[in-house]
């Protein structure tokens, strides 16, 4: 069952999942998220300072912090990238980011494709989010490729200094989405 709530009144000894979507969350939000789920002062910090570097790690509760980046190709000069963060509970799951995000669309979607998720582990939801994420990413690589390869055929039959200038910017482009995907 999904239900849309205001406020953190919930109780979290119920035997129920919990997920909490949170969009531009305030400093008191963020507070109060600690004080109720005993959430990793060092990984509150990140998202105060609004870190966009990716990051997994196991905090301690036997709980995990994330950072991924939602990646929009605009146009052909702006890559836009907007943090959306993670903590993940034994039966909670909570999500933070810009309300540049449509996060709860997303997990509709997850969930009409995938009914047996609301009955299995709040991992599951969080690994099906993740991997949306990552299909995006995929899907977004693609596009820079196909766009540099429209380009390199203009350079390379009708060269210019702008189908040149286009290809240098395509090139850093990709290269960012490549270091979060892949890692390196």
């Amino acid at each position: 069952m999904i239900e849309e709530k205001n406020d953190l009144n919930v109780d979290l000894k119920a035997n129920d999942n919990l997920w909490i979507d949170i969009t531009d969350p305030t400093d008191e939000d963020i507070t109060n998220l600690e004080n109720k789920f005993s959430l990793n002062q060092k990984a509150l910090d990140r998202i105060r300072q609004k870190s966009k570097k990716p990051v997994v790690k196991e905090t301690e509760h036997d709980s995990k912090f994330t950072i991924l980046l939602d990646l929009k190709f605009n146009n052909l000069q702006h890559l836009e990238s907007s943090p959306l963060y993670f903590f993940v509970g034994d039966k909670w799951l909570i999500t933070i980011h810009s309300n540049k995000i449509d996060l709860v669309t997303k997990v509709k979607t997850i969930i009409a494709d995938r009914k047996t998720i609301l009955e299995s582990s709040i991992d599951a939801l969080y690994y099906s989010i993740v991997s949306y994420i990552v299909e995006d990413y995929e899907q977004l690589l693609t596009a820079i490729e196909l766009k540099v390869f429209d380009i390199e055929k203009d350079a390379q039959y009708r060269p210019s200094k702008r189908v040149l200038t286009y290809l240098d910017t395509l090139s850093r482009q990709s290269y960012y989405p490549s270091t979060i995907f892949l890692g390196c």
